[in-house]
Formats: structure tokens, C-alpha cells, sequence
């Protein structure tokens, strides 16, 4: 199977209509085009949801299907014919509240999520499944999948609180300094008896005595 060079890209356009092959139609404003487009529709699930949003701006995901005759392989937009791979990139429209209101219940409620962040995250849950490294499981239906992604992604990676300096990633242990100057952990005894032993930054893969 041949690997194209462009990758998925957000969109964004008025909807005008989808016509009976599952072409969408949109005036689309980003990236700004001077005539309306049409994109295919991949999905039936898919070509309903965004036929109901008809006079709408929308944010679509494209994926490029395959260069154009006489076209190279270059990763420019223009060289390329690209369909809808999902909807619901960057809403740009409803920006995050500064402070989440209080909870009546007295339950704590999660802050509002960041759209670019949240837009960043979407993409890459859908570049990595396009690319295979977080393939669609069996018996998973494509947009529950790609939220799931977008969502862990999210809460995670990109909100996931920075780890102190000389933190050990393997362990998920935070290391401290020695009288040496060196820096590292107490790991777990392996058997009754055994002496203390330490992942020592640096030495990764050892344990030091």
C-alpha cells in the first residue's frame, strides 16, 4: 500500500448541501477558497449527520485519497483529492468560560476545555489511527473511537501536570538526590532478604546497590 505524504487537515465552511453521491458542497472560509468545493463523505453515519447541518459553518476533518493526474506527491493541499474523514475539529465559536460555575450538587465540575488544545488532540487521535499506530478495534464503531482518543489524549497528555525535573518515567517515580550528587529511587525487593537496590538516573535497565 503506497503512503501518501499529506496528512489530515481541519477545515472549516458554510454547508450549502450534500448531493446524492455523498458530496458535500461547503463555501469554505478555512482555508479561504474563492469557489465552493465538494468533498466526499466517507460513511453513511457520517453523510446524515453533516446533511442535517445544512446552512451551518461547520468544522470538518478531511483525508487525502489519492494525487491528482499530473500532480506529485507533495503534501499540498492543491495536489490531492480529499474527502470528509469526521466532523467536529477546533469550534472556534465557543470559546471556554474564564471559571467553571459553581455546582449546586456541591460536586466539583471540570473546567472548561481548551478548543485549540482540544482541536490538537483531535487531530492526532485521527492521524494516528489514519496512520495505523491506533488502528480501529474490532466491533468499534469510527467516531466513538476517535472521540475516545481525542478525549484521553486530552486529560492525559496535553492537561497532565508537568513532572519534577530528574522524575523517572519508567517507574513513575520521583527520584531524589544522593550525597553522591547522582539521582535516583528505591526500587521494589525482588525477593526476601535482598538488599536495597536503585534506579540511578543515567543507568537506566540497572539496579544499583
Amino acid at each position: 500500500m503506497t503512503t501518501i505524504q499529506a496528512t489530515p487537515r481541519n477545515i472549516q465552511g458554510i454547508i450549502s448541501r450534500v448531493d446524492p453521491d455523498n458530496k458535500v458542497w461547503l463555501d469554505q472560509t478555512k482555508p479561504k477558497l474563492e469557489f465552493p468545493v465538494g468533498y466526499f463523505i466517507r460513511g453513511d453515519a457520517l453523510v446524515e449527520q453533516i446533511r442535517a447541518m445544512e446552512g451551518q459553518t461547520a468544522n470538518l476533518v478531511i483525508s487525502p485519497d489519492r494525487v491528482k493526474q499530473n500532480k506529485t506527491d507533495d503534501g499540498n493541499y492543491g495536489s490531492y483529492w480529499w474527502s470528509v474523514l469526521s466532523e467536529g475539529a477546533i469550534d472556534v465559536q465557543a470559546p471556554p468560560k474564564p471559571s467553571p460555575e459553581p455546582d449546586p450538587t456541591g460536586e466539583p465540575r471540570e473546567i472548561p476545555p481548551n478548543p485549540a488544545a482540544l482541536g490538537a488532540c483531535h487531530n492526532h487521535s485521527v492521524e494516528f489511527i489514519v496512520r495505523g499506530v491506533l488502528p480501529l478495534p474490532e466491533g468499534r464503531e469510527l467516531f466513538g473511537w476517535i472521540h475516545e482518543l481525542r478525549d484521553r489524549f486530552y486529560r492525559e497528555i496535553n492537561q497532565a501536570p508537568l513532572a519534577p525535573l530528574h522524575y523517572c518515567y519508567d517507574h513513575n517515580e520521583e527520584r531524589r538526590q544522593g550525597k553522591n550528587g547522582g539521582w535516583g529511587h528505591l526500587l521494589p525487593k525482588q525477593a526476601d532478604g535482598e538488599e536495597d537496590s536503585y534506579c540511578i538516573e543515567g543507568q537506566e535497565g540497572w539496579r544499583a546497590s
